[in-house]
């Protein structure tokens, strides 16, 4: 059993989270001490880290609640999707740094040859694909 504080830490979450977890009955603590301690199993932290997994992907609460209630195959349907998402958004990502690069590339070159670039149609590179689809 760990303490509310652990979990914190270990989950990477803040108090007020858990609180908010357990006032919408996404997460309760295991078990309360006299002291009013708010304890958690180990099924209870990995609980946490799966409803973290969905949170951090974006996911609201409540859908996050009602796959909890759902079957292991529907969540893992779930984290095919959520795989899906996050390697899309991943090749997004790569394209902006790989185009901030070259931009940033661009800027150590001689002024004239920078302006030229500024003021080139660059309509031709992206060939009719918005700037979205080309990254």
């Amino acid at each position: 059993m760990q303490k509310l504080s652990d979990v914190c830490k270990t989950v990477g979450v803040t108090r007020r989270t858990l609180q908010e977890y357990d006032r919408i009955g996404l997460l309760h603590p295991t078990t309360k001490t006299e002291a009013g301690y708010w304890m958690y199993d180990d099924m209870a932290v990995s609980r946490l880290f799966l409803i973290q997994f969905f949170v951090e992907a974006g996911y609201e609460r409540k859908r996050v609640k009602q796959l909890l209630q759902s079957s292991a195959n529907d969540i893992e349907l779930e984290f095919d999707k959520l795989i899906s998402t996050l390697e899309e958004k991943r090749r997004r990502i790569d394209g902006m740094i790989a185009s901030v690069k070259m931009v940033k590339s661009s800027t150590s070159l001689p002024e004239n040859t920078l302006r030229a670039f500024l003021n080139m149609d660059i309509s031709n590179i992206y060939k009719g694909k918005s700037f979205s689809d080309y990254l």
